[in-house]
This record gives C-alpha cells, sequence and structure tokens, in this order.
C-alpha cells in the first residue's frame, strides 16, 4: 500500500454500522407477505393461494453488504497520489498609503488618529480573501512598508511599528507617495489597480490629482471637525508663532479630489460600512484574472472507480420485486461537492506526524518505533535512553550535524574515545561548530584526568620492595600527589575518598614503623595486607573516575541550559523598539534621495 494512502472524508465509514439495520429490513422485505398476503386474512389466505407452486426468492441477499462497503469506501475517498493543478487568482491590486505625519497623533479620534487608522487597516486586510495587497507610509517623503503580496499577515506584522517616530521628514506629502504606488503596480506586473488614502488631510491636491497615473483613488478620512492637539513628549506641538496647533478633518476638499480621479470618499466609522462602500467590486477588476507561476498538488480521487463495481448490483433495482436495492444509491445521492470536503487529519496522518505527537506528549519510546525519518528516529531513541542505537543511528547520517549527536550519545554511554573521534569528525566537516568543539575540550580533558589517575596505583605496588623509612616516605608523596589529583576534580566526594585514603596510608605507615623489617623480611601477612590496600585504591580510583564522568556528562547538559540562559538575558537588554529596523531603512532611503537631488520640497512639520 503507498505510503501517502489516506481517505479524504473518512468521517463517511461511521455509516457502515447502518448495514446491521439494512440488511435484516431488506430480508424481511422479501420474504415477508404479498400484496394478496397484506389484503386477506393469513387464516382465508392458506386455502386460496397454492403454496406448493410459489418459487423461493432468489434474492442475493449476501450482496448487500459487499455492495454497501463499496459505496461507503468510495464515497471516503480514498487517494494516495496528487496531480499538478494551475490555479488563477483574481488580478484585484490595492495599494494603501497611509499618512504618518504628526497630525495623525492628534486625540480627537481615542486614543488617537494613528491607532483608529491602524486598526481599520488591520479589518481590511482581514477582509481582503483575494488580490495582492502593498503598503506605503508616508509624511515628508514616502516609504515602501510592503511591496505587492498576497500575504496579508506581512502587513499586520508590521502595524505596531508604524509611527512617526520612523519617519526622517516631517510633512504630509501625498503627491510623491502616489507616484511610489504606481511604481508598486508596474513592478508587480499588476494591469489595473486601487489605491486607498487613510488622511486627515491633502495639502498637494494638484501634484496628487496630477500623479494619479489613471489609478482610481479613495480616500478615507480620519478624524473630526473639531479636533484636537497633538501631544508630544515635551508638551502640545505648536507653530512658528507659539501657537497650539488644532489639525481639524474638513471633508470637502477630499471629495472634491477623488471626484476628479474617480474613486470615492467616506469618513472613518466604527463598523465596516466605510471599508463596504470604498472597496465595493468594480466590474473591471472582478472580471480580470491572471495565472499564478506555481502549481498545487491536488489529491487524484480513486473513489470512482469502486462505483463502477457497485452500477451492476444498482441495476438490480430495476427488476420487480427488487427496489430494496435502491437503497444502495442513497449514500451515493448524498456524496458532497469537491469544493467542500472535509478532511479529518487527526485520524490518518504520516509515521512521522504521529511520531513528531509522541514525541511532544513525552512518549520517546513509542515515538522511536513509529517515526520513519532516520533522523528523528535517532532524536527519539536519544530521548528514550537507547544511546547506543542514537549513536549508531546518527552516525549514519555522515554529516557534521550526525556526528556531533553521536558523540553526545557516546560520551553518555562513557565511550570517551569514540565520542572524541565523533567530534573531531564533526570539526572536519565544520570548523566553526562551537558546540562540537567545546564538547570535544570536555571529553579530552575526561581522557587525561582518567589516564593521571592511573599512574599512581601503579608506583603504588613498587613501595612493597623498599625499606621501611623510604617506604613511609613514598606513600606520603603518593598520597599527597594523589591528594593534588583529586582537588584539581574539585568534587566533594572525591575530598571524602581523599581523606579515607590518607588516613589508611597513615595507619599503613605507622603499622610499619613498629615492625622495624626490611624488605626482604616481609612475611606472608604484610604481603597480603599490601595487596589489600592496593586493591581498596584502585577500586577507589575507579569510583573516582565513573563519579567524574557523570559529573562531566551533567556538565554537558548543564552547559546547554546555562547557554539558553544567558542568550535569555541578553535579548532581554535589547531596547523593545520594533520600529527601528524601519526608521533605519527609511533614513537610509531619504538620504539617496537628497544625493540623487530627487529630495522634495519642505512642508510644514506637522
Amino acid at each position: 500500500m503507498p505510503a501517502e494512502f489516506h481517505f479524504l472524508r473518512p468521517e463517511w465509514f461511521f455509516a457502515l454500522p447502518l448495514i446491521l439495520l439494512i440488511w435484516p429490513l431488506a430480508r424481511l422485505a422479501i420474504q415477508s407477505a404479498t400484496s394478496w398476503e397484506r389484503a386477506i386474512d393469513p387464516r382465508l389466505l392458506a386455502h386460496l393461494l397454492d403454496r406448493a407452486s410459489a418459487r423461493p426468492s432468489k434474492a442475493p441477499l449476501w450482496l448487500i453488504p459487499p455492495a454497501w462497503l463499496l459505496a461507503i469506501t468510495a464515497l471516503a475517498g480514498p487517494v494516495w497520489q496528487q496531480l499538478p493543478q494551475p490555479v488563477q487568482e483574481k488580478q484585484d491590486a490595492l495599494v494603501i498609503l497611509l499618512d504618518l505625519s504628526l497630525s495623525m497623533l492628534a486625540t480627537d479620534v481615542q486614543p488617537n488618529r494613528l491607532t483608529a487608522a491602524r486598526r481599520k487597516l488591520r479589518d481590511l486586510l482581514e477582509t481582503r480573501e483575494e488580490g495582492v495587497t502593498g503598503l506605503i507610509v508616508y509624511a515628508g517623503d514616502p516609504h515602501t512598508v510592503s511591496p505587492l503580496s498576497d500575504d496579508a499577515n506581512t502587513i499586520v506584522n508590521m502595524l505596531p511599528a508604524l509611527d512617526p517616530s520612523i519617519m526622517p521628514v516631517p510633512g504630509s506629502r501625498l503627491a510623491p507617495a502616489i507616484s511610489l504606488a504606481s511604481a508598486l503596480f508596474r513592478g508587480g506586473g499588476a494591469q489595473t489597480g486601487r489605491i486607498l488614502v487613510m488622511t486627515d488631510e491633502i495639502r498637494d491636491v494638484v501634484d496628487a490629482a496630477a500623479a494619479t497615473g489613471g489609478h482610481a483613488i479613495s480616500v478615507l478620512g480620519i478624524g473630526t471637525a473639531t479636533g484636537a492637539p497633538i501631544p508630544l513628549a515635551e508638551g502640545y506641538l505648536k507653530d512658528n508663532q507659539g501657537v497650539m496647533v488644532i489639525p481639524t478633518l474638513d471633508p470637502s476638499p477630499l471629495r472634491r479630489f477623488v471626484d476628479d480621479t474617480g474613486g470615492r470618499f467616506a469618513t472613518m466609522t466604527l463598523g465596516d460600512a466605510d471599508l463596504d462602500y470604498l472597496l465595493a467590486p468594480n466590474d473591471v477588476i472582478d472580471d480580470s484574472f491572471r495565472d499564478i507561476n506555481r502549481d498545487f498538488d491536488v489529491w487524484l480521487e480513486e473513489g470512482p472507480w469502486l462505483v463502477l463495481l457497485v452500477l451492476p448490483l444498482a441495476a438490480l433495482a430495476f427488476r420487480r420485486g427488487w427496489v430494496w436495492c435502491a437503497v444502495l444509491l442513497l449514500p451515493l445521492a448524498l456524496a458532497p461537492q469537491p469544493a467542500s470536503a472535509f478532511e479529518w487529519a487527526d485520524l490518518w496522518q504520516r509515521a512521522d506526524q504521529r511520531g513528531a505527537e509522541q514525541l511532544a506528549a513525552g512518549d520517546a519510546e513509542a515515538a522511536a518505533a513509529t517515526f520513519d525519518d532516520p533522523d528523528w528516529r535517532a532524536a527519539a531513541r536519544y530521548r528514550a535512553g537507547d544511546f547506543e542505537t542514537a549513536a549508531g543511528e546518527f552516525a549514519r547520517a555522515d554529516t557534521a550535524t550526525g556526528h556531533y549527536n553521536s558523540g553526545n550519545a557516546l560520551a553518555r554511554l562513557g565511550k570517551l574515545d569514540e565520542a572524541l573521534t565523533a567530534y573531531d569528525a564533526t570539526l572536519a566537516a565544520e570548523p566553526e561548530h562551537e558546540d562540537s568543539r567545546f564538547n570535544r575540550d570536555l571529553v579530552a580533558q575526561l581522557l587525561n584526568q582518567q589516564q593521571q589517575q592511573q599512574n599512581p596505583s601503579d608506583g603504588g605496588d613498587n613501595q612493597q620492595q623498599q625499606t621501611q623509612d623510604q617506604q613511609q616516605g613514598e606513600q606520603n608523596s603518593g598520597e599527597s600527589e594523589q591528594g593534588e589529583q583529586q582537588n584539581a576534580g574539585s568534587d566533594a566526594v572525591q575530598d571524602g575518598e581523599q581523606g579515607g585514603q590518607e588516613q589508611q596510608a597513615a595507619e599503613h605507615a605507622g603499622g610499619e614503623q613498629e615492625q622495624h623489617a626490611s624488605p626482604e623480611s616481609l612475611d606472608a601477612g604484610e604481603e597480603e595486607q599490601a595487596q589489600q590496600a592496593s586493591a581498596e585504591t584502585a577500586e577507589q580510583q575507579e569510583t573516582e573516575t565513573e563519579g567524574e564522568q557523570q559529573a562531566a556528562l551533567a556538565q554537558l547538559d548543564s552547559e546547554e541550559a546555562e547557554a539558553e540562559q544567558a542568550l535569555r538575558q541578553w535579548l532581554q537588554r535589547v531596547p523593545d523598539d520594533p520600529g527601528g529596523l524601519l526608521r533605519a531603512k527609511f533614513r537610509r532611503k531619504s538620504a539617496e534621495r537628497n544625493q540623487s537631488g530627487r529630495a522634495g520640497q519642505p512642508d510644514a512639520a506637522w
């Protein structure tokens, strides 16, 4: 069975139990009374009809269950392959021009005009299901926030950053913004398009009307006739004479402007009446479509082939007494249209999708058994604690990431030499892999500590062949070296073991001082005692090595947690300035215009 096999409408299988009701009813309908039996009393009918000449029904009732199963399976929509299908979209290009002059901070519309405009713009983008949309903000000069795109969410995500503070040139000049909108239409390949201006005033009416380029321009007026002051950080905005600036909304010049450009005008309302009027369908745009330069894969339904198997059984419905067979056509008559097909993806998922859900739920063992993708399967086995299998599957990837993950799994197993080799392979493929370099240095340090701890045990055996005074001195020296190694590990458990070893060595040296015997006079009891002390020392060193390995492995995990915490702390220190990127972009663009001599005429600051 193909891996992509699934059903588009699996909810139809809930109708399968209905066969338990349909089959007995059909059987009863065939075996029960004829028209005479319904009209004549059964006691009299026995004397009127010749039961011996009556033939038993030959209706094949056993065909009902398989026919019902075929019909339900066809309705469920079995699919396992996709076919590319070209797509068209409505060619409705809309460029929105948002005024970001200081007058948009007036508070006659609560909380201010700009906030209300952003909310209205969000509502507009949420209602656009087809076509492409672009956004331009303007003050003293215009700047593109988003070119023509069918992804309205891109513009929605940028709305909080739109503020007059990001505009490098103060003022309110609409004509350059209209020219930039025309350039967006040409760059996006749109033959026709509409422009929507969201502003409270148009000062350069003549220049703006001359820059339309044949595009219909509609205006959404924002503000009130009474107006309100413009609050700033240092107080309310004032003109050069020290008079407080109170911008108002005058609809008359805005109406004359849209009449000359073939657009519409509306003042902003709390509902959607303003947008419904401004963006009413246009007959020219409504009939304009264009091919999209991409194909969408459509599942090819195989259910109709199953219907061919049901048709011979359905044809029997035309025989006398077989009208009940028409029930087989009932589910086919209820088949939904392809455009409204429901897809129950939760019950028909691929193995990797099911494994991802199991892994997210914490069931790593079940996820490892479910995954088909080898990388995901190895990651699940690592989380499940099966480091041996995970290391092998990671290594088979033969990539820098695969060798790095394999090294981590080998380190968790205590195979430090093999882990070191895996980290070296990662650095050979990707020399800038900092995590692999750090883990490699840590594993190499552990290996050096193991080698240093094994050397003192060899020197302890030679101490038995020296004199009593030399033996005592070398034992004290050996214990001192061992203590230095243990202090380098900086582990409390190792310090305790060091103290116990020193005490045992002191007692052993004291016992030898009392005997005053030469190395040749050691009896069997002393040799046995020395061997026992050497064995205990080796066992303690092995315990210390295992403890250091576990501590190092724990340090690998703690280092990752510390790095993540450091990153979060660093991000918290980053200033919360969502408009910083746009501000820098607009400032650079304005500087380029000034250098090329394309800067506009000075305008009022608001």
